[in-house]
């Protein structure tokens, strides 16, 4: 009899942890410069009601703070060697994506550019960093950010 009630509290326990961590979301992360995958260390601060937030890291994925749950929109800071770039909004179901955070420098990626941009503006253009936001169905958006001289 007590292997048995030892054997429930064991479930039980187990379907705890996995429902506790089903609760928790993680966001995987690829970086990538000029198109080709970049390894190296990053850090995410998401900036939250005048607080700075710095989720935890697994690998190359963060676990999505619950500080989030109530708001529409975030801004993000990604941090990789001399890179500091900054997104401002990111919306709230972009979390429960796939995101490619990237650099691209000239020559520009037609994906990253708009063709309505006079040329004037288009020689003033120093670098692009974006994020690609990929769920696991459907196609996926890019949030651009140009930076010029």
């Amino acid at each position: 009899m007590k292997a048995i009630k030892t054997l429930a509290l064991a479930f039980c326990l187990l379907a705890f942890v996995g429902s506790v961590d089903a609760q928790r979301r993680s966001v995987d992360v690829t970086f990538e410069v000029d198109g080709k995958e970049v390894d190296q260390e990053f850090r995410i601060l998401l900036y939250v009601d005048n607080k700075v937030i710095e989720p935890t890291r697994v690998g190359k994925s963060f676990v999505v703070p619950p500080e989030l749950k109530d708001h529409e929109k975030v801004h993000v800071r990604f941090l990789s060697g001399k890179y500091d770039l900054s997104f401002d909004p990111v919306y709230a179901p972009k979390f429960e994506t796939r995101w490619v955070v990237g650099i691209d420098n000239p020559p520009f990626d037609s994906e990253n550019t708009d063709a309505e941009d006079p040329p004037e503006k288009r020689k003033r253009l120093l670098v692009i960093w974006y994020i690609v936001f990929a769920p696991s169905d459907g196609d996926g958006t890019r949030l651009v950010v140009k930076v010029y001289k």
